[in-house]
Parts: C-alpha cells; sequence; structure tokens
C-alpha cells in the first residue's frame, strides 16, 4: 500500500538522521509511478517472503523491508537523484533495513509499556476516521478516473464505486489497513510524546540562542545582497541588519506596454553600443571588427532614449499632478497609495506600515527605484517620478532601519523557543531510539546479510 503515513516519514527522518529536513512529497502520476517501480529495490512481491532478520524473537520480513526501501527509492526519485545508481541503490537497501529494525524496536516497546490497547471509544473514532479517509479517497478516484459525465445515471455512479474501491484495494488501500495506519499513527504519537516530555528550555537559553543568532547574522549580511536574499527570496528573518537600509513606499503607476517597450528597446540598443564602444577602446579586435562594419540601422542616441522616458512621463503626468495636489492639501500618502497604486507589496504587511527595505547597493530591486528611493533626505519627502522596469515609481521615505540586532520581540522569543524544543525533542529521541536498538538482540539471516550487500560491487 502506498499511503506514507506521518509515522514513516518521521521514522524514515530519524533513519536518515543529520540529513535535509523531509517535506511531504506530491503524489507521481502513474506512468512515473510505474517508472520508479520498475527501477525498485524491492525484489517481486509475487515471490515467498522471506526473513531478512530477527529482531527480539519477532521476524522482520522482507515485504517489509522492501515497503521502507520503495518509500526511500520514492524519495530520492523525487529529489531528482539518479535512482539506477548503483551506489544509491546499495545505501537505500542498507538504510531501509536498518530502519525498519528501528521501527520493530519502536513498537515492540511501546507494546512492552502498554502503550498498543484502546479503548472502546477510541477504536470506535479509530473506524469513523478511517472510512473518512477511505471515502475521500473513492470520491477522488471517481473524480480523477471514471469519466463521469455531468447527466450520469444513478447505474453509472455506482458502476464508478465499485471501480473505485476494487482500484483502491488492488493497491491495498482497504478500511482495514486504513485503520492500521492510524492505529500505528497513534501509538508512535503516544511512545514520542513519553519519549520527549522532558524536552524544555530556559529563557537564558532562549536568550543566548538569539544571541548566538545575531553574531552569525552579523558576519553572514555584511553584503547587502546575502541580506536581500534572504529577506525577500526566502522569507527568512535575519537577526541582524547592514548599515545603510531605509523604509519606503511606493504608489507605482502602470505605463502604456508600446511605450514601455520602445523605452526599453532603445536604453537596450544604447546600453550595447556603449559596450562595443568600450571594448573597442580596450582594442578588443572583434569589437573593432564590428565598429569597422558597414551599419545596418540607425545608431540610437542617449536624446532618442532621453524622449522615450520623456513619452512616459507625459503618458502619466495628469495622474502625477494629482497625486502632487492631493499631497499639497495633507492628503497623507498612504492613503493616495490605496487609491492609486498597483503593486500588490504595498497592501502586505509589513512593507504597507514599514515599506521595503533598501539600501543604495540593494540588488534585489530595480535600479530606478532605488534612485528615487534616494533621491530624497528627509523622512516623510516624497519623490519625483522615476520611469523604471515595472512603471513609474513614485516613493516616500518612511524610516530609518535601524542597523545591528533586531528587537528581541515575543515572537522572535516564541519561535527559537520552539526550535530548542524541537531540537531538544529530537536528540532525546534519537538518544532513547538508538540505547534500545543496542540493547536489542537483532540477529540477521543470510538473506539479511546479502540484502544489505547488494549491488556492493557495482557501487564500489
Amino acid at each position: 500500500m502506498k499511503n506514507f503515513s506521518r509515522l514513516l516519514a518521521l521514522l524514515l527522518a530519524l533513519c536518515l538522521m543529520g540529513g535535509c529536513a523531509l517535506a511531504e512529497l506530491p503524489e507521481l502520476p502513474a506512468s512515473e509511478e510505474a517508472e520508479v517501480e520498475s527501477e525498485s529495490v524491492a525484489e517481486d512481491t509475487a515471490q515467498e517472503d522471506t526473513v531478512l532478520a530477527v529482531v527480539n524473537g519477532e521476524n522482520l520480513m522482507q515485504s517489509d523491508v522492501d515497503s521502507y526501501a520503495y518509500y526511500l527509492l520514492y524519495l530520492y526519485y523525487s529529489q531528482g537523484f539518479d535512482i539506477t545508481d548503483p551506489e544509491l541503490t546499495a545505501y537505500i537497501q542498507q538504510a531501509a533495513i536498518q530502519g525498519s529494525v528501528e521501527q520493530a524496536v519502536f513498537f515492540q516497546k511501546a507494546k512492552e509499556l502498554g502503550l498498543d490497547q484502546f479503548t472502546a471509544e477510541e477504536e470506535t473514532q479509530l473506524q469513523q476516521d478511517a472510512q473518512t479517509n477511505l471515502d475521500t479517497e473513492i470520491e477522488n478516484w471517481i473524480t480523477n478516473n471514471a469519466g463521469l459525465a455531468e447527466d450520469a445515471t444513478d447505474a453509472d455512479k455506482a458502476t464508478a464505486r465499485v471501480n473505485a474501491i476494487a482500484a483502491l484495494e488492488a493497491q491495498g488501500y482497504t478500511l482495514e489497513a486504513l485503520i492500521a495506519s492510524l492505529r500505528q499513527d497513534m501509538i508512535y504519537e503516544r511512545l514520542y510524546a513519553d519519549m520527549v516530555k522532558d524536552a524544555t528550555v530556559t529563557d537564558e537559553e532562549v536568550r543566548a540562542a538569539f544571541d548566538a543568532q545575531v553574531e552569525a547574522d552579523k558576519q553572514t549580511y555584511a553584503d547587502p545582497s546575502m541580506y536581500e536574499q534572504a529577506l525577500y527570496y526566502f522569507g527568512m528573518t535575519p537577526y541582524y541588519v547592514p548599515e545603510g537600509y531605509r523604509g519606503v513606499t511606493q504608489i507605482l503607476l502602470q505605463v502604456d506596454s508600446e511605450l514601455m517597450s520602445n523605452y526599453q528597446g532603445l536604453q537596450a540598443s544604447l546600453e550595447e553600443a556603449q559596450d562595443e564602444a568600450e571594448k573597442a577602446n580596450e582594442g578588443d579586435a572583434s569589437a573593432t571588427a564590428d565598429a569597422s562594419a558597414e551599419p545596418t540601422a540607425t545608431p540610437v542616441t542617449q536624446a532618442d532614449v532621453d524622449a522615450a522616458y520623456a513619452a512616459i512621463l507625459a503618458s502619466v503626468q495628469p495622474t502625477v499632478d494629482e497625486i502632487k495636489a492631493k499631497l499639497a492639501t495633507g492628503t497623507p500618502f498612504a492613503d493616495l497609495i490605496a487609491e492609486y497604486n498597483t503593486d500588490p507589496g504595498m497592501t502586505q504587511e509589513p512593507y504597507k506600515s514599514q515599506g521595503y527595505s533598501v539600501s543604495m547597493d540593494s540588488i534585489y530591486f530595480d535600479p530606478a527605484f532605488v534612485r528615487a528611493a534616494f533621491s530624497v533626505d528627509e523622512i516623510g519627502e516624497v519623490s519625483e517620478p522615476y520611469v523604471g522596469t515595472h512603471g513609474v515609481y513614485i516613493v516616500c521615505y518612511v524610516r530609518d532601519v535601524p542597523a545591528g540586532p533586531v528587537e528581541y520581540t515575543d515572537e522572535i522569543k516564541n519561535t527559537l523557543t520552539q526550535s530548542l524544543i524541537t531540537d531538544k525533542e529530537n536528540t532525546l529521541f534519537g538518544e532513547k531510539l538508538d540505547a534500545w536498538v543496542s540493547e536489542a538482540e537483532v540477529i540477521y539471516t543470510d538473506a539479511g546479510n546479502a540484502y544489505m550487500q547488494v549491488d556492493q560491487a557495482q557501487a564500489t
């Protein structure tokens, strides 16, 4: 059954501890899933099942390990790895059998502690939840595969449901399997909670983590390009702000596409000609040859670019005049943003109130926007209109962004607290499970040893 429960994902994360965090994986299209299965390290499921290990007297079957191996293979395939690589195949099989042993020990411990026992009410809830999940999958299958017309008859719908149930059962997606999966999830949650119950952090630890992160960010974000990648591209919250940033809001005015295309085309042509001339002056033979060739078009001049720039400004001048007139009568710039702006970023916090953080060395913003942002000297001052990549910018300088460590807010404290607790939980979980596994009696059969060694010769 290709129902990769949260339990299996968490145990897999433990098995691969030290690697990257795992995200929830999208389901492969049928054709790609078949391709993965064709390359799978799992043996043909039609053959007789084999004992690979005996864990505290309990047989670990190849079918169970194969399921784990398939999940690992699925994970690496979805991340773009070459699943035909013998070295990866060997690693997957070793990781699968190791993870399966850990999983067996984990549930043996849960049983020892009586955490696998459920009340009648809990069993009823498990069945209800499983039935709900199954009904959802049946409806999804019908929607995606049955091809029912809008005027489908009750008989057509009944047939589609029968087909859906049969298709899901063929994949092992049955009510009984779902109940078993949900039961395992609950057992896992119970034992996990018991294992990590002592994971706590003090205010002093949280503050120390903040101070350490500030020092790390001070080094990392000394380069404004790194700071802006973290802030704008990755949505991170750097704990240290480099010097030279100010907050600006803007009114972005849209421009006629033909006017903008003409301006940008002329500007690009002029820059290209200037580059060629610079190469020629530096003695570039190919550039000199090009320069001596017969011109095929009238050269673009700065005057041409300036005229195109002026045409854009003229096209929005009536709106600019309205904005200036309202500013002169005391209308707040924020009110004018709501009335005239077309930049969606200005409707979102924190940009709406605090503005974009911009420095003279910004790489994230259009250079024309940066020029507009630093064309004014006083907080509250509004720039003249500037033509840029996205239209015409009218910018208001709203604040100076304090350089140095950010404020140690309750939000930051809560974020760090949860992160530290999670780290401690992972450590406790790993330490306790490792101890249980080291104490367990694990006897690998000849088949188990062969399973772990498969393709090693090819890999080396």
